[in-house]
């Protein structure tokens, strides 16, 4: 549990930190086959449970993100058995990730909020 916090942490300030050439060009995301298969562990976190400053980043991360961005991500994530699963096992559906990072040993964090 406490390297999923730990990596949750992490990812999210990576989403912070890494800076476009230009801030409202982000670009779509692209998950294909090999990415796919390079994906061995998948974590869902609840944006609640980040830390403020982390939630702040998050939120700067997907306010610029447009929503076919979004979208595209989202039916990247329905179509990843793992990362379905993953979120069927906490009652929730790809609608409620905000946000999703890959890191390099190939590990998915979701970021998740529901909106009631």
């Amino acid at each position: 549990m406490r390297n999923v916090a730990m990596f949750a942490v992490c990812a999210a300030l990576s989403l912070a930190s890494a800076v476009p050439a230009k801030a409202d060009a982000i670009p779509a995301p692209r998950m294909t086959t090999a990415s796919f298969s390079s994906i061995n562990a998948v974590a869902v976190v609840s944006l609640e449970s980040l830390s403020k400053e982390a939630q702040e980043q998050v939120y700067a991360a997907t306010t610029r993100m447009s929503d076919d961005q979004l979208r595209a991500l989202r039916q990247s994530i329905d179509t990843l058995p793992a990362a379905s699963e993953a979120l069927k096992s906490q009652n929730l559906r790809p609608s409620d990730v905000l946000a999703a990072v890959i890191n390099g040993e190939g590990q998915l964090l979701l970021i998740t909020a529901v909106v009631i």
